[in-house]
């Protein structure tokens, strides 16, 4: 995105030609998400993802009409659009009016990804959630207020926000996915068919409090065969069945980090743990099944980015990693027991500059051998190898 809020596509030369430059192949008016929707312009990236399962990545973005409306547009590699949705009356300020987020998923029920966008026309608070077939663009249904059960004492509606999390998952069968999502007020399970309500209720009603500004993972905490909503924040670590009643909740007193946890079986009862730094220095492995404590090291440096699980050094057993608040990045060793060094190895960088650099694990060469993606505060790009240390 450039500072005139269109979206760009830029070629890097060949080796051959590299004193030609960079050139521009296609520009579009346009922008990325918003980050903080009601509070603040556009100051994230599109989207990029197979929208017809051509082989082919398309550009998701939120293009701008010549009256000043929002859209939400797939562009192909070339520039060429395959379809650009309006939003008649929506503007692009980001504060008062624009398209915040969208997401793919198997909605409509045909072979094609289809595309579900949060909007909102009067400021913060005014979401509504739309679903477009992918093929076309052309609106499937939408959805503003959730109506709340009876029970819900003080709250009869639920307003569709727009967390940084939204969970698919075909919750009731029907062959198509669905949307769960906590938007501050209540769980909310919508019909990725039509929109429909399949469950709804306060969190107060659910956990007895507010919980802040959690997240929202799925997983199969009490191994009922059924996927189970967590809620991972910095003050709650909580998680309910998919008829959104409590299972656990443990008050982390403020001291957990405000992202996801990895989640990985780690006293083999089958159900997935949560594993997580803190902001006083420990890594904690909470049981999936109750939040009681698994594990817990101290002495550690504070997280600031969501946890990752991989078997980092090749041992058969899962380790964890994350981005340090003081521009680590941490590997915890999997293995280690209480009163053991917990640490595999940290790596100094640049400190976090923003808050989202999350670190990514994957094989990038296919050597067997995975690599760290990181985003450092300094603004550089890392690719970081974990190749064990070769036998003498």
């Amino acid at each position: 995105m450039n500072s005139r809020g269109e979206m760009e596509l830029l070629r890097a030369p060949a080796p051959a030609t590299r004193h030609e430059g960079p050139a521009l192949l296609w520009r579009k008016p346009g922008q990325g998400m918003i980050y903080l929707p009601g509070w603040g312009p556009a100051n994230m990236m599109g989207q990029m993802i197979d929208l017809d399962a051509d082989d082919r990545l398309e550009i998701l973005y939120s293009g701008i009409t010549p009256d000043g409306e929002s859209t939400l547009a797939v562009a192909n590699p070339d520039g060429s659009l395959d379809w650009e949705h309006v939003f008649p009356g929506i503007g692009a300020d980001g504060v008062y009016s624009g398209v915040s987020r969208w997401f793919a998923g198997q909605f409509v029920g045909d072979d094609t990804l289809d595309v579900a966008a949060v909007y909102h026309n009067a400021g913060e608070g005014s979401n509504h959630l739309v679903v477009l077939d992918g093929t076309n663009g052309a609106p499937a249904w939408e959805q503003a207020i959730i109506p709340l059960p009876e029970r819900s004492a003080g709250w009869r509606t639920a307003r569709v926000l727009a967390p940084p999390v939204h969970t698919l998952h075909d919750f009731n069968g029907d062959g198509v996915e669905d949307i769960a999502f906590l938007p501050i007020f209540a769980t909310l399970i919508l019909s990725g068919r039509d929109g429909a309500s399949l469950a709804a209720r306060t969190v107060e009603d659910s956990f007895g409090r507010t919980l802040g500004y959690p997240y929202t993972q799925l997983a199969d905490v009490d191994c009922d065969g059924r996927l189970d909503l967590l809620h991972p924040s910095t003050h709650f670590m909580t998680a309910q069945n998919d008829r959104l009643e409590k299972l656990w909740m443990i008050d982390m007193e403020g001291k957990a980090t405000s992202y996801l946890p990895a989640l990985a079986d780690l006293n083999g009862d089958g159900a997935p743990d949560l594993h997580f730094p803190t902001t006083d220095g420990k890594f904690l492995s909470l049981s999936g099944r109750d939040g009681a404590i698994l594990r817990e090291h101290a002495g550690l440096p504070v997280g600031w980015t969501s946890t990752g699980a991989a078997d980092i050094n090749h041992d058969g057993i899962t380790d964890f990693f994350y981005y340090a608040r003081s521009g680590e990045l941490v590997v915890i060793n999997g293995a280690a027991q209480p009163g053991q060094s917990p640490l595999l190895w940290t790596l100094p960088l640049a400190a976090p500059a923003g808050m989202t650099e999350h670190p990514i694990f994957t094989d990038l060469d296919g050597d067997g051998f995975g690599e760290f993606l990181l985003v450092s505060g300094d603004g550089y790009l890392r690719c970081i190898g974990s190749r064990p240390t070769p036998p003498e």
